[in-house]
């Protein structure tokens, strides 16, 4: 339950017609606390202990463009094949963090089960903008969906027993998809979630999702949220400014808590450091595409050339 959608005091009873509320004028929780949530005393414990890493972090970031068909189900064990729409949304986020900050950004067929495990264990931050699927009867078999790589010994379906049993060391994880905090509570563990799985694989802090999200308004959260980090905010505090930057933004129906309260800031709340991407390393990418551009040109007009005097 996100404790920053409560309202701290009474309003005027709601009208039958809801499209008359502005629920960005609603007092919300959030305005008046910072909040971030744990699974356990134990856990909040050992993930305080682990300080975070005073180098600046890189990213890995995800975003599958889902064009090839893929897992949407997992029944009994067995996974269901089907497609899976695409994510402008989660694309837009990456985007950003490329445009933004130095790391690896992989979309499409890139953007698979095989390389996210080669390369999760170099960065201080994942970040993963995907389909998220929960299943309540098997919680091991909860999942993020990647997209299909061909030729490939993975199946591309991360589940949540194969996370736990990695062996990571980000400061971070961000889990940017649906209902990637949402699953079955197990006396004496808690909930058994996707989000779990990167805990139990050594992920001191991490963004997760209480239900399905909406491309747009997920997107913009994101965007804000990274803002924030990068400013020196706590984690809690990056995430409480960018829902609090989005109501300010959105008004009426699209500011109403099923678009920005699933977000929540799970685990250790340092703040982190992000290895930002320098104008000179921006120029630098930006001409060194030109100059590939500039050799493929050359080197078809060499070959045509070359073609048209041998004949």
């Amino acid at each position: 339950m996100p404790f920053e959608a409560l309202l701290t005091h009474d309003i005027e009873p709601i009208a039958q017609n809801s499209s008359s509320i502005n629920y960005s004028k609603l007092p919300y929780l959030l305005h008046q606390h910072t909040l971030s949530y744990n699974y356990s005393a134990t856990l909040m414990r050992l993930q305080y202990n682990k300080k975070t890493k005073a180098e600046a972090a890189e990213i890995l970031a995800l975003a599958p463009s889902y064009n090839q068909y893929v897992s949407s189900d997992v029944r009994d064990g067995n996974a269901v094949r089907e497609q899976l729409a695409a994510l402008p949304g989660a694309v837009k986020e990456v985007e950003f963090l490329e445009r933004s900050f130095d790391g690896n950004y992989l979309y499409g067929a890139q953007a698979n089960e095989q390389i996210f495990k080669k390369e999760a264990h170099k960065y201080g931050i994942i970040h993963m903008a995907m389909h998220g699927l929960v299943n309540n009867e098997y919680p091991k078999f909860s999942s993020l969906v990647m997209d299909k790589a061909p030729s490939s010994s993975e199946d591309d379906i991360l589940y949540a027993y194969e996370i736990q049993n990695m062996q990571l060391n980000p400061d971070l994880v961000v889990l940017s998809a649906c209902e990637t905090g949402v699953g079955k509570f197990q006396q004496g563990e808690g909930v058994l979630s996707i989000g779990r799985g990167f805990m139990y694989a050594g992920t001191p802090s991490l963004v997760m999702t209480l239900w399905s999200l909406n491309d747009y308004s997920g997107s913009q959260i994101i965007e804000n949220y990274y803002q924030a980090l990068n400013k020196g905010m706590d984690k809690d505090e990056a995430m409480k400014w960018a829902k609090l930057e989005y109501l300010e933004e959105n008004d009426d129906l699209l500011s109403h808590p099923a678009l920005w309260a699933c977000y929540i800031q799970m685990g250790n709340t340092e703040p982190l450091s992000i290895k930002t991407k320098t104008f000179f390393g921006t120029l630098l990418e930006y001409w060194g595409l030109i100059l590939a551009g500039i050799c493929l040109s050359l080197g078809s007009v060499y070959y045509f050339h070359s073609s048209r005097k041998q004949a």
